[in-house]
């Protein structure tokens, strides 16, 4: 997915990410039922070891690869979910406009980084589930009917499936 020409290179970020697996695997098995238990300043405690953890790996990658092969690693680490959450958006509320995608792919992105860390698909599901809350606050406030704009988007779904 990279597509590194230089062995030594696509080995040395093989072995970065392999690392950062093995020590979140490390971290979660250590630290998620200390949170769970853990009062607001304890947790804040816990939480910023995983956050030094990603500092490390964010170095240590973007030492490696070009800001593309670095997104791409992000967004493989993900299961491509701001691509795939962004263009349902742009889809649902065809009329946003470009201050409104920045907006919402920012969002997305800053949740891509915090689900990067995530122990499970279901946790980085989660992230990115309190995120989009976040992101509907944000287009309700700009005066979007995300129902109404729900409906309407699986009208033009079916019609479109329709002409197939």
């Amino acid at each position: 997915a990279l597509e590194l020409s230089d062995d030594a290179k696509a080995q040395r970020v093989r072995g970065i990410v392999i690392a950062h697996y093995r020590a979140l695997r490390d971290w979660h098995d250590g630290y998620d039922a200390k949170l769970k238990g853990a009062g607001d300043e304890e947790a804040r405690v816990i939480r910023a070891t995983l956050k030094e953890l990603h500092g490390k790996f964010i170095v240590a990658l973007a030492a490696e690869l070009t800001p593309t092969q670095f997104e791409r690693v992000k967004d493989r680490m993900t299961y491509d979910t701001v691509r795939v959450t962004y263009h349902g958006y742009l889809e649902m509320l065809p009329k946003l406009t470009e201050v409104q995608k920045a907006r919402i792919l920012a969002m997305l992105k800053e949740a891509r980084e915090e689900a990067m860390d995530g122990g499970s698909s279901g946790e980085k599901t989660a992230i990115f589930g309190r995120f989009k809350g976040r992101i509907n606050n944000y287009l309700s406030a700009e005066g979007y009917d995300l129902k109404q704009a729900g409906k309407d988007w699986a009208e033009r779904r079916k019609l479109k499936e329709g002409k197939k």
